[in-house]
C-alpha cells in the first residue's frame, strides 16, 4: 500500500505539466465570457432586490473562473513567444469587456444604491479585483521575460478600470 502511495506521488512529480498557453487562453475566454454575461445581466437589470440576483450569480461565477484560471496559469510551463502573443491578444479583448462591464456595473449605483447593496458591490468589486490580480500576475510569471513589460502594460488598462469602479462605490 505505501508503495503503491510512493508511485502515485513519483507520477505526480514527472507528468507533463497538465497547462499550456491554449488552456491558459481558455481560461481568458471563459473569463471574457462571465464578464460580458455579467456586464449584460447588470444592464438589464430592473432595479428590484429580486432582480439582483443574476447579478451576484454572475459575480459568483466569474470569481470562481478567475481562481480556476490561477490554478491553470500557475500549472502552466513557461509561455513561448506564440503563445503569449495569442494570449496578448485575448487579454486586450478582455480589457475591453472589462471596461464595458465596469462601467455598467458604475452605472448602476444608483440602483444599488437605493436598496443599500452598494457596499456589498463594493466588497465585490474588491474581491474580484483582487482574484483578477492574482490571475494576472500568475500569467505573467509564465510569459518570457522579455515581453512581461507589454503583459504589465496590457493588464493595467484592466486595473485602472478596477480603481475607477472601487473609487465610484467608496
Amino acid at each position: 500500500m505505501l508503495f503503491s502511495h510512493a508511485l502515485v506521488a513519483l507520477a505526480a512529480i514527472v507528468s507533463p505539466v497538465l497547462a499550456d498557453g491554449a488552456a491558459i487562453n481558455a481560461s481568458i475566454s471563459a473569463i471574457r465570457a462571465d464578464v460580458v454575461q455579467l456586464g449584460t445581466v447588470t444592464a438589464d437589470w430592473n432595479g428590484k432586490l429580486l432582480g439582483a440576483l443574476p447579478i451576484v450569480a454572475e459575480a459568483g461565477r466569474l470569481y470562481k473562473d478567475l481562481k480556476k484560471g490561477t490554478r491553470t496559469a500557475d500549472a502552466s510551463a513557461p509561455l513561448t513567444t506564440d503563445e503569449a502573443l495569442g494570449i496578448a491578444t485575448s487579454t486586450g479583448q478582455l480589457a475591453g469587456e472589462v471596461n464595458k462591464t465596469l462601467d455598467i456595473i458604475i452605472a448602476a449605483k444608483p440602483k444599488f444604491d437605493h436598496l443599500l447593496l452598494g457596499p456589498i458591490i463594493l466588497v465585490t468589486l474588491e474581491t474580484e479585483q483582487d482574484a483578477t490580480e492574482e490571475f494576472a500576475d500568475a500569467v505573467v510569471a509564465k510569459v518570457p521575460k522579455d515581453l512581461a513589460p507589454v503583459a504589465v502594460n496590457i493588464i493595467q488598462g484592466i486595473k485602472d478600470s478596477f480603481a475607477k469602479a472601487i473609487s465610484a462605490y467608496s
